[in-house]
């Protein structure tokens, strides 16, 4: 059945959002499922013809859209790294990191480790970009964080960058931050933990 619909929902970073009718049935709308737009990428207010459907679960779904978009002032395009102050953080973070690694006078048995951990922060960040597309259950943030907390924060980084994930949530960034001072602060104590471990 095709029906016409207004786009109340829409999140471009996903890819995903929600379609209400005139007797206010909202229909999932994700951005594979559209046909073609008129111009440019789907707005909130745009006009979608679509067809109905649902899946296994029996959601509502837009599908085969077709999306109208409204007239809308021109702006000057803007282009941007998204780069921000967390990311400025972090940069210089990292730079000071190896110091830290060759101060605590253990890089052999550092490196290889923050090197795992981080290709499993990488992993789990892809994975739940692809969880929230698809709407999955998700990882939970605290997961993400321990990850960097452990030391995998270069690849969380990256990660985020990447994938262009968790990087709109200010409170999950400064988070983020916490974690990367957090085991820096740790790496620096690490030479005095280890040297009374193995002298005891």
């Amino acid at each position: 059945m095709i029906k016409n619909g207004k786009l109340i929902q829409w999140n471009d970073d996903k890819g995903f959002g929600f379609v209400s009718t005139e007797n206010g049935e909202r229909y999932f709308l994700h951005i594979k499922a559209i046909k073609r737009t008129t111009k440019g990428r789907p707005q909130i207010g745009d006009i979608v013809t679509f067809e109905a459907g649902r899946d296994g679960q029996g959601r509502l779904l837009a599908l085969a859209a077709v999306v109208s978009q409204l007239a809308r002032p021109i702006k000057k395009k803007v282009t941007s790294s998204g780069w921000d102050l967390i990311d400025s953080l972090t940069l210089l973070l990292l730079i000071l990191w190896p110091a830290l690694i060759w101060r605590s006078g253990l890089g052999q048995l550092i490196l290889p480790v923050v090197l795992l951990l981080s290709i499993c922060a990488f992993i789990a960040y892809g994975r739940d970009k692809t969880q929230a597309q698809n709407q999955e259950r998700r990882i939970p943030e605290d997961t993400l964080h321990g990850w960097a907390l452990l030391g995998g924060w270069p690849g969380a980084w990256i990660a985020q960058r990447v994938f262009r994930h968790k990087t709109q949530k200010g409170s999950f960034r400064w988070t983020y931050l916490l974690t990367v001072i957090g085991n820096l602060v740790g790496l620096w104590f690490l030479p005095v933990v280890y040297a009374a471990a193995t002298s005891a």
